[in-house]
């Protein structure tokens, strides 16, 4: 019996030592980041440029292949669709006061995309307001883009240097 309480003792001790005089407690925490892609464009060029036309009585069109006209490279997150908007342009006429004048003319955007080639391959017509997926090359998704259009030249436009801009906005 005697053998007993001094184990019991001798225990309990190590235990009310143990607890009394422990020094450090660890504590683990969750530390939990999002890093996302943001979206960025690459111009291949500065503008659609369907140089000098001649006026005629009548009312054209004047085409601009997409091949011809201006290209750029979307890079954004390689497994995020991407959405491209965009409307018909009015290009209104630049008076000699570098004022807009009430004249003008309209731009109906024609946009392909040709995936991650850099070249005019394969093209796959963009509608406005649907989501395509870029191609993953390295981590980065790529969405090679190539616009051009149809400029509307009514017969009573006059003569003069016409200027407007397209914009194509580009969401997740």
């Amino acid at each position: 019996m005697i053998k007993f309480f001094i184990f019991t003792f001798v225990f309990m001790s190590f235990l009310i030592d143990y607890i009394f005089t422990q020094t450090n407690v660890k504590a683990t925490i969750s530390i939990n980041a999002s890093l996302k892609k943001g979206i960025s464009v690459v111009s291949e060029n500065e503008a659609i440029d369907f140089g000098e036309l001649v006026l005629t009585s009548t009312p054209m069109e004047v085409y601009k292949a997409p091949n011809d006209g201006y290209k750029f490279k979307i890079i954004s997150h390689p497994f995020k669709p991407v959405m491209i908007n965009f409307e018909p342009v009015q290009l209104h006429k630049l008076e000699n006061t570098g004022q807009i004048g009430s004249n003008s003319l309209i731009f109906i955007p024609k946009v392909f995309h040709t995936s991650s080639n850099p070249d005019f391959v394969n093209p796959v017509e963009v509608q406005p307001g649907v989501y395509y997926q870029p191609q993953n090359q390295l981590g980065l998704g790529i969405l090679n883009v190539w616009v051009g259009g149809t400029l509307k030249i009514s017969s009573n436009n006059e003569g003069g240097e016409y200027s407007g801009d397209l914009v194509l906005t580009i969401s997740y």
